[in-house]
């Protein structure tokens, strides 16, 4: 485990600031949370289930969605708790309507699988 480091930042005046961290990455499964490949592939992966969604629905691909989107409500939870314990009440805030989002997914899909499946099996949004 590596101790505190110490980060030397410049102001505008000329002087300097010291700031103490523990120089260690947030890993969430032993995944960096914040990695750039990371973010892209799970954008990139809930815009292709999305648009398999609009090619051919099935309450497979719904299912899918749904779960997805549970897990990132759940990953917003959590980035929640760590923007606030960091002081970073903006972010917080960015990641509590992320998560409203998520959970709204979550809660369409779920009624999309609640509704009884069509008889010539294309789930289509103006039927009941």
């Amino acid at each position: 485990m590596k101790g505190p480091r110490r980060v030397s930042v410049r102001s505008s005046g000329g002087g300097t600031a010291q700031e103490t961290g523990t120089g260690e990455e947030r890993r969430v499964l032993g995944v960096n949370p914040e990695s750039t490949p990371i973010l892209a592939v799970a954008v990139l992966g809930m815009l292709l289930l999305a648009a398999a969604i609009a090619w051919q629905p099935s309450r497979a691909l719904i299912g899918a969605a749904a779960l997805v989107a549970l897990l990132f409500a759940v990953l917003d939870g959590v980035e929640i708790s760590h923007q606030i314990s960091e002081n970073r009440a903006g972010v917080a805030v960015l990641a509590g309507l992320m998560l409203m989002l998520h959970a709204g997914a979550t809660a369409a899909g779920v009624i999309a699988l609640a509704r009884p499946a069509p008889q010539d099996g294309f789930i289509s949004p103006g039927r009941s």
